[in-house]
């Protein structure tokens, strides 16, 4: 069902709609289309995918360098699962300002960085301006053409021309998908990078690479398709994670959400991660130890008034909670993250008791038997 934004939803007798809302993004309609027809296949059992890139594509890109600049943990974590199946080396940054000093460190000992993937709302300093600085020589002249892949959850009308005028090179939104990201990443590298450089002078000589390939690069303004589809992989059950949960002092209502709302996308996360259990259960311990101290963070903001540091928190909880597949969590901190946006302390003081006990809603969920 396709509805304005803000008009009254309307339900029908026997069957449960899904809304999307105009504009209609071809990734929401993708996901939407995914969710409904899995509940009418049985789903054969899940097994770990291992990377989708050829042996001559891994070979075109053995010894590449890549950045990771995320505040979330989880967030990093996930995007360093996807490039454990590739031969590069990986360094990370927790914000812009942390980026650009690696950059620059990287110019100055004669290393190269053949790609960036970018978060885009962090302390600090955010993706925008770090990927601006960059590109303006601010962080050296031989990464001004760096390739940088923009991580962000926000896949709204008006993200494809802020990340163009920021000079991000492509886009993925989060949760990350594996067997979407990686290509990208392949790709991106291979347009920056050379392996049989590698034992040479690398700045003098990746340089020159660099610079003759920067206008043969599939430029994001001229790209149609800005939308991450949904992952075709059919969704299946796994183990949960071992760690207690027992010391998280939440109290635990009955959810107020919708009923058709499912507490756990279980399946659908671990999907998103190529059925890599491993990963899964580790970013589902990471949210289980972090999570009570985002919320501790975030009812002091609120106390404190501090609309800025409510958002910033509250859009860390959301992408923490999409990453695992916790969607009634993600919602309700989404919900937040805007009032937070327009200043509205006072629905936000009256939203905030709901979304953390949703929290342990879920937490009770993912809590082993």
């Amino acid at each position: 069902m396709l509805q304005s934004i803000g008009k009254q939803t309307t339900y029908y007798a026997n069957f449960t709609p899904a809304i999307l809302t105009k504009p209609l993004l071809k990734s929401e309609l993708l996901k939407v289309v995914d969710s409904t027809s899995s509940e009418f296949v049985d789903s054969p059992p899940a097994q770990q995918v291992e990377s989708s890139a050829t042996d001559m594509e891994k070979e075109s890109i053995a010894g590449a360098h890549v950045l990771i600049v995320d505040d979330n943990a989880i967030n990093i974590e996930v995007a360093r699962g996807v490039l454990d199946n590739l031969p590069v080396s990986v360094k990370i940054a927790n914000n812009g300002e942390q980026a650009l000093d690696i950059v620059r460190e990287c110019e100055k000992e004669g290393h190269y960085l053949h790609c960036i993937l970018m978060d885009c709302q962090m302390p600090v300093m955010d993706g925008y301006a770090c990927t601006s600085a960059i590109r303006d020589g601010r962080a050296g002249q031989v990464h001004q053409q760096v390739p940088i892949i923009a991580m962000t959850a926000n896949a709204m009308l008006g993200e494809k021309e802020k990340c163009i005028a920021a000079g991000m090179s492509d886009y993925v939104t989060k949760p990350i998908v594996a067997s979407m990201v990686e290509p990208k990443i392949i790709n991106w590298i291979q347009s920056a990078y050379s392996p049989q450089f590698l034992g040479k002078s690398v700045m003098d000589e990746t340089r020159v690479v660099h610079n003759e390939m920067a206008d043969e690069r599939p430029s994001l303004a001229s790209t149609s398709g800005f939308v991450e589809p949904s992952s075709p992989l059919s969704p299946s059950s796994h183990a949960l994670p071992t760690t207690p949960v027992a010391s998280i002092s939440f109290t635990t209502p009955s959810s107020s959400e919708g009923s058709d709302t499912p507490i756990w996308e279980k399946s659908r996360a671990l999907m998103r991660l190529a059925n890599n259990q491993v990963l899964f259960d580790k970013i589902c311990e990471m949210f289980i130890e972090s999570v009570p101290r985002k919320c501790d963070e975030i009812k002091a903001a609120v106390n404190d008034k501090d609309a800025s540091k409510v958002k910033l928190v509250s859009h860390t909880i959301k992408g923490m909670a999409g990453d695992i597949g916790a969607v009634r969590v993600q919602s309700r901190f989404s919900d937040i993250e805007r009032l937070a946006k327009h200043e509205q302390l006072l629905e936000i003081d009256n939203a905030l008791p709901e979304a953390i006990n949703e929290i342990a809603v879920f937490l009770k969920e993912l809590k082993p038997a």
